[in-house]
């Protein structure tokens, strides 16, 4: 059973925010159109998925530049680093970030608060990526769903050791301040809405 004046879950998925394993878990993506038409309705339940903006940049540069999907050519181009396909430190990417700004950026670096609009839209759960493994629990519990098999949770276990093995906050990692600050001033805009929201990254 759930709640009767609920009619779904619609849940923000970003780019480098657990997207992709969030699908696996049995997550179905919607349209510009369908997503617009969901979130106009007052019965719809609103869920973003957030990730922690160090850990997020980090993901991204292991992922893309370092994995060279798309590599380093595309972004020395697009953050006007260099014309050429040399790979930067994490801190020149970062740098150029806090310089360019991320609100319109590629989506994989765009701020989390422009992806899912925290600072326009009400969201009834906030979620750390950090803590995935209680996300279905916490829809579960908001919407009275006594059957978690009525939740998207197809390949749940796996993909939630997945993502906890993967997505580990790097606030006990060895980062030294300087690309902190970095990233705290591209991502300014993350560590507000994000916290606004109950969800605390420092």
């Amino acid at each position: 059973s759930r709640a009767p004046d609920r009619d779904g879950v619609v849940m923000c998925a970003i780019p480098k925010a657990g997207s992709s394993s969030i699908k696996a878990m049995g997550a179905h993506a919607l349209t510009i159109a369908e997503v617009s038409k969901a979130l106009a309705q007052p019965s719809t339940y609103r869920v973003a998925l957030v990730r922690d903006p160090l850990a997020r940049f980090v993901s991204w540069y292991e992922d893309k530049v370092k994995g060279r999907n798309p590599g380093p050519g595309f972004y020395n181009s697009a953050l006007h680093i260099s014309n050429d396909s040399v790979r930067h430190s994490m801190h020149a990417y970062a740098a150029a970030l806090a310089r360019e700004g991320v609100g319109t950026m590629e989506p994989h670096l765009r701020s989390q608060a422009h992806h899912c609009a925290l600072h326009l839209l009400k969201f009834d759960l906030v979620h750390p990526l950090e803590d995935v493994g209680s996300l279905p629990a916490r829809v579960a519990l908001a919407l009275n769903v006594t059957d978690l098999q009525s939740l998207p949770t197809k390949n749940a276990h796996d993909q939630r050791s997945a993502l906890t093995r993967h997505s580990l906050s790097p606030q006990a990692t060895c980062y030294d301040d300087s690309l902190r600050q970095l990233v705290r001033t591209a991502y300014a805009e993350d560590y507000i809405w994000i916290g606004r929201h109950g969800v605390e990254y420092t």
